[in-house]
């Protein structure tokens, strides 16, 4: 079963999608990932329950509005098995610090992979793959940093 991505309408938004789209940058802000999938983020908004999720085209609208806070990386339409990794992936594109002098390992990893998210060509099957592998490694990653401080 395929799924198909539907084009992105860019009228106004309502208010409503506009603190959406807040709460969803602050959901972000507060993990430790630097990306989460879109289920991942619908999963923690829906328990954080400050907001109502809308069905996904119009969080989808949402999030595309904000690029400010927010960055979505969506799946290629084309070519890319629909069973294989996420439809989109949202980044917290404020978080991004230039000076990792003062950051702890973690934290470079994080600002790393959100420029990283910069590079990704939209429509394009090897950048996306990318991006996948990019992200899988950085949760490798960070888990094992994590077990590594706690012993």
């Amino acid at each position: 079963m395929t799924q198909r991505i539907v084009p992105l309408d860019f009228s106004p938004l309502p208010q409503d999608l506009k603190a959406l789209a807040l709460a969803a940058s602050e959901v972000l802000d507060r993990d430790p990932a630097p990306t989460l999938s879109l289920d991942e983020l619908v999963a923690r908004l829906e328990e954080a329950g400050t907001v109502r999720v809308p069905p996904l085209d119009a969080l989808l609208k949402a999030l595309v509005a904000h690029p400010d806070h927010l960055r979505v990386l969506r799946r290629p339409e084309w070519g890319w098995p629909a069973e294989v990794g996420p439809v989109a992936w949202v980044v917290a594109t404020n978080r991004l610090t230039r000076d990792h002098s003062r950051q702890s390992l973690p934290e470079r990893l994080r600002s790393t992979v959100i420029s990283l998210s910069h590079q990704v060509e939209p429509n394009s099957m090897l950048s996306w793959a990318r991006w996948n592998s990019i992200v899988l490694e950085e949760r490798r990653v960070r888990r094992g940093l994590l077990m590594s401080s706690t012993h």
